[in-house]
C-alpha cells in the first residue's frame, strides 16, 4: 500500500533530497519512497526554499524545511483535524478563498449555504492555513489580512468650512434606517495612469456601483453622477473634501445631499473605504487603471454585489 504524506519521514525526506539533487524526476522519486506523485509534489513545495547560486536564485527542497513544516502541521492539528476526511469541504473552501478572493470568513459561510456538514470557526481554519494543511492554499493567499488600527488624529478640521459637514448628517444616514444614502471615493491609477474608478457603496444594503472614468477631474465626476442619478436612487452622498468632490451646489442640483468628512479622517466613510481593500484583492496598488478593460471593472462590480456578508447576516449586497 502506498504511504500517506502524513507516513513520510526524515529518512523519507533525506531521501528525496538526495534524489532531487541528482536531478531525479518526480515520478522516479515516487516509485524509490512508495508514494503517489501529488505526494512528491507536496513535499517539494513544503520544503522548497531560494538557494543562491552567486549569479541567479534556484528552488531546491530542503529534508529539514520539510520535516519541519510536518512537525508544525502536526502541533497545529492537535489530537484531531476538525476537517476531518471531507474532502470536498476542503476543495471547496480552497476553491473559493484562491480562485474566488472570498476571506476565510465569506468561505465558510458560502460552505453552510452549500449544505456541506463540517463546521469549523474562521480561527481555526486561519490555524490550518497558516500550519500549511491545504494543496494550493498558502497565508500568501489572504492579501486581506488585517491591518494594525492608525492612530487617529484628535484635530477634525474641515477644508471649506462652508461645506456640509458629516457632522450634520441626519440620523436615518447615520443608523442606516433607510435606502439610498452611499458613500464615494476614488480608486487612484497607479504607473503613470490618468484613469480611475469612481466607487459608491450603499450604506443600508452594500450594493456597489463602480465606473471607471478617464480622469478624477470634478467635471468628470460631475458627469458620471448625472448618469448614475437617472438610474439608481442616491439621495444623500457622503464623502472627502477632495477637490474632485467639492462641486456641492452642482450636485445639489441632482437632488443629492451631500456630506463631507473631517480632513485626515477617512474611516468617518469608513464602508466604501473597505470596500476599496475589497477591490484591491482585484485591482493592487500601483496597477496602471488605463489598461483595465471596463469589462473586467463590471466584473468586480458584479463579484463584489454577490458576495456575502457577514452585517447581512451571511447575504449578498444583491439579494439583500
Amino acid at each position: 500500500m502506498a504511504k500517506k504524506h502524513n507516513d513520510l519521514n526524515y529518512k523519507d525526506r533525506i531521501k528525496i533530497e538526495t534524489l532531487r539533487n541528482e536531478k531525479r524526476s518526480v515520478s522516479y522519486i515516487a516509485k524509490e519512497i512508495g508514494v503517489c506523485r501529488q505526494t512528491i509534489y507536496n513535499e517539494l513545495r513544503r520544503g522548497e526554499y531560494m538557494h543562491n547560486c552567486g549569479y541567479y536564485d534556484q528552488k531546491r527542497y530542503s529534508a529539514d524545511r520539510g520535516q519541519a513544516a510536518h512537525q508544525q502541521a502536526q502541533k497545529a492539528k492537535g489530537r484531531n483535524l476538525k476537517i476531518g476526511n471531507d474532502i470536498a469541504f476542503a476543495y471547496y473552501i480552497e476553491d473559493l478563498i484562491v480562485n474566488y478572493k472570498y476571506s476565510p470568513a465569506a468561505a465558510l459561510a458560502e460552505a453552510r449555504k452549500a449544505g456541506y456538514q463540517t463546521s469549523i470557526c474562521t480561527t481555526t481554519l486561519y490555524r490550518y492555513i497558516n500550519a500549511g494543511l491545504f494543496i494550493t492554499l498558502t497565508i500568501d493567499h489572504l492579501t486581506f489580512k488585517r491591518c494594525k488600527r492608525k492612530h487617529r488624529r484628535t484635530v477634525r478640521r474641515i477644508a471649506h468650512p462652508k461645506l456640509p459637514s458629516i457632522e450634520d448628517r441626519p440620523k436615518e444616514i447615520n443608523d442606516r434606517s433607510e435606502l439610498g444614502h452611499w458613500e464615494m471615493d476614488l480608486i487612484i491609477s497607479g504607473n503613470k495612469g490618468r484613469a480611475a474608478l469612481l466607487v459608491l457603496v450603499e450604506r443600508m444594503k452594500k450594493y456597489q456601483i463602480i465606473r471607471k472614468i478617464p480622469d478624477k477631474s470634478s467635471v468628470i465626476v460631475l458627469a458620471e453622477l448625472r448618469k448614475l442619478r437617472r438610474k439608481y436612487a442616491i439621495k444623500s452622498i457622503t464623502t472627502d473634501n477632495g477637490s474632485e468632490f467639492l462641486a456641492y451646489e452642482e450636485i445639489k442640483k441632482m437632488g443629492i445631499d451631500v456630506y463631507y468628512c473631517h480632513s485626515y479622517a477617512a474611516w468617518e466613510k469608513g464602508q466604501v473605504e473597505k470596500h476599496n481593500q475589497m477591490i484591491r484583492r482585484w485591482l493592487p496598488k500601483g496597477t496602471n487603471l488605463d489598461k483595465v478593460p471596463k469589462s473586467k471593472i463590471k466584473f468586480i462590480e458584479q463579484w463584489m454585489n454577490n458576495y456575502p456578508r457577514k452585517s447581512l447576516n451571511w447575504n449578498t449586497p444583491a439579494a439583500a
